[in-house]
């Protein structure tokens, strides 16, 4: 299935499924990615139900090569965004993150909690952040060697495989390489906010 990929002054998003009145859905991302990772599982799924269903690119796309990418974004930068997209919007959508996706949601819900019609969490980062998550990686120190290359440089992810970690052993080889395709580099400043979040 194919997605309209739709660009306004500050925001870009893939949107599909009708215009027919139903509850429209948002999927929101993680880190590392953008709206893409979406559009061959969750998109086609909800859009052959019937509903019209966006995923938002929560970073500009000129800068996902830049290096400016590590030091220009906040959260708060990516919940202004989604505003955005959710008040182009006929109706209050039910908002789904994955993921740092999943911790955008809740921000969004606490700051503006009548827009969305509901929101689903999908392993989101918890309202305290990502310490454990970081302490793992501590006594883990290639996952963390890892995830640093990968914010980096992406393309160091590219070059193989992702370890354990990043994607499961279970994931096929095409899978891999589709979401290997789409890895970019981070906020730093958004990851900083992922650690200590104010909910």
């Amino acid at each position: 299935m194919d997605f309209q990929t739709l660009h306004t002054e500050n925001i870009a998003y893939l949107k599909g499924g009708p215009e027919n009145g139903q509850v429209p859905i948002v999927m929101v991302h993680g880190a590392y990615n953008d709206g893409r990772v979406w559009a061959d599982t969750f998109m086609p799924f909800f859009a052959e139900q019937g509903y019209p269903v966006y995923a938002i690119h929560l970073k500009p796309q000129e800068t996902v090569h830049k290096i400016q990418t590590l030091f220009s974004f906040t959260l708060e930068d990516y919940v202004s965004r989604l505003h955005e997209l959710v008040n182009k919007l006929d109706q209050a959508p039910i908002l789904i993150g994955h993921s740092m996706g999943g911790l955008i949601v809740q921000l969004y819900l606490s700051k503006y909690p009548s827009s969305a019609s509901g929101g689903c969490l999908l392993a989101s980062l918890a309202p305290f952040g990502m310490k454990n998550t970081i302490w793992g990686m501590v006594k883990s120190p290639r996952l963390l060697m890892m995830y640093t290359a990968l914010t980096l440089s992406p393309s160091v992810a590219r070059s193989r495989r992702p370890p354990r970690g990043l994607l499961s052993e279970q994931v096929s080889d095409e899978t891999a390489q589709k979401f290997q395709s789409i890895i970019q580099r981070e906020s730093a400043l958004a990851l900083w906010g992922c650690l200590n979040p104010e909910i």
